[in-house]
């Protein structure tokens, strides 16, 4: 697949996603992945498979218990979609229970911690950074060498990351990786929103479309370390060399 072809498919999933972050109440989708991110057949992309996503609110919600505080429409959209959660007042986070997704996407505050799991727009975005990993390798699976998922819940809480091949790497867009390691900061709060995500791919998607030049091969290898490993160690404080 072109790249310019990629960028438009990343681009819509991070409108999408903006959408549900941005809505009242906020959506959380907590399983993002590129195979739940659907095409149809005008190359439109669809976030899918909502079966575990919540909605995060302002109020109040005991666990196993729905307050009355939610409208009757709040309540109904609560049911609609599952079982009770804990939620966190004036927070866009969500305290649950049991642990959800799939380990492999996860953000390393849930790795630490999976018994007392807080998704929010962040982890989202976590998740939402490895599926645009899996854009640029064409589908690889994230630590694809890593046989147990113990292990990989080790590496990402200590920092690692998947690989950024060299094959891969030298062929896209400087501005694609800088969100993606963006995305997969270790630091909840650094990283961007939906919003900013969809702008930039926006803009990229745009300058292609349109036949702008985007890399060489000598900017790549001299912009980014190569690793032929399925992962690499990532500064606790910067994900990725040249993040933005």
């Amino acid at each position: 697949m072109e790249w310019g072809a990629k960028v438009r498919l990343a681009f819509e999933a991070a409108k999408g996603l903006a959408f549900m972050h941005n809505r009242e109440p906020i959506y959380l989708h907590r399983d993002l992945k590129a195979s739940n991110i659907l095409v149809t057949a005008d190359w439109t992309a669809k976030i899918a498979d909502f079966g575990i996503a919540r909605i995060a609110t302002d109020f109040t919600v005991k666990k196993q218990h729905i307050s009355q505080k939610f409208s009757t429409q709040s309540l109904q959209s609560l049911q609609s979609i599952g079982e009770s959660v804990i939620m966190v007042d004036n927070a866009a986070s969500e305290l649950m229970t049991t642990f959800a997704g799939t380990w492999r996407w996860n953000a390393p505050e849930i790795m630490r911690n999976p018994n007392e799991c807080r998704f929010n727009r962040e982890t989202d975005m976590y998740s939402f950074g490895v599926s645009l990993w899996e854009i640029l390798t064409n589908g690889s699976v994230p630590f694809g060498n890593v046989d147990f998922d113990h292990q990989v819940r080790q590496l990402v809480a200590g920092g690692e990351r998947p690989a950024l091949p060299p094959t891969y790497l030298r062929r896209a867009p400087p501005e694609f990786i800088e969100v993606m390691c963006a995305c997969w900061h270790q630091r909840p709060e650094k990283r961007p929103s939906a919003q900013d995500v969809m702008l930039r791919l926006g803009s990229l998607s745009y300058s292609l479309s349109n036949g702008s030049e985007f890399y060489t091969s000598s900017q790549g290898t001299a912009r980014y370390v190569f690793s032929d490993n399925y992962y690499q160690a990532m500064d606790s404080g910067q994900s990725c060399p040249g993040v933005w």
